[in-house]
């Protein structure tokens, strides 16, 4: 078999509305992404990450010992490969 990574844009949502199994609304806010540079076999992992303890909810890109505020994260990535979401109402 041939295996290699898919570098294709993946487009996600920042907020997503889902019925839970009693048929309620959920509404899910995306807090994190993981991003991973590389090939198939080796390479790097990042993380953009939001303060959901803040009034303000910033974003923080996190590489190793180095992190920043960002703006957001691009919904639209070609490295992305966790998504993390929570449920913010219902």
């Amino acid at each position: 078999m041939d295996y290699r990574k898919i570098d294709a844009p993946v487009e996600y949502a920042s907020q997503i509305d889902l019925q839970t199994r009693q048929n309620q609304k959920g509404i899910y806010e995306l807090y994190g992404v993981v991003h991973h540079f590389g090939t198939k076999s080796s390479g790097h992992y990042v993380a953009d990450v939001r303060d959901l303890k803040s009034r303000k909810g910033a974003w923080y890109n996190c590489d190793d010992e180095m992190v920043k505020e960002i703006s957001g994260p691009d919904t639209s990535s070609t490295t992305a490969y966790l998504l993390f979401y929570w449920r913010k109402a219902a």
